[in-house]
């Protein structure tokens, strides 16, 4: 019996590896900057929401370009798992950065914040 039951437990955990390994860990486009905050010392809070009904952000990824910071938020392990999920993450601002863009899906990005130079304060495009 025993020799049996191994090779089917064995065959249904690669099954659903090779099931929930593909949904996980991807670009999320439905995730949008709620909340930002600037503190005097040059970094920023950014508070993220899923618009979706399924998902969870893991993790935050930023790149520095010419035009400003893009953000890519990533999706936690598992199809709408919880778990190792954030909701703010803190961003170190450059002295030049005028504008923060987010992933929007097919790879493009849009500006969601923009920095006024007269004013030095950043507001929601």
């Amino acid at each position: 019996m025993r020799k049996r039951l191994f090779p089917c437990v064995f065959l249904l955990a690669a099954t659903l590896l090779c099931v929930a390994l593909p949904s996980t860990s991807y670009p999320l486009s439905s995730a949008i900057p709620t909340e930002f905050t600037v503190s005097p010392d040059g970094t920023a809070t950014v508070r993220v929401s899923v618009v979706s009904s399924v998902g969870y952000v893991r993790d935050c990824r930023i790149d520095t370009r010419d035009d400003g910071l893009y953000l890519t938020f990533y999706s936690t392990y598992g199809l709408n798992n919880p778990n190792g999920a954030r909701d703010t993450f803190t961003i170190s601002l450059p002295a030049e950065c005028d504008r923060i863009f987010t992933y929007g899906g097919g790879h493009s990005y849009y500006p969601v914040y923009q920095k006024h130079t007269e004013a030095e304060e950043w507001q929601q495009v």
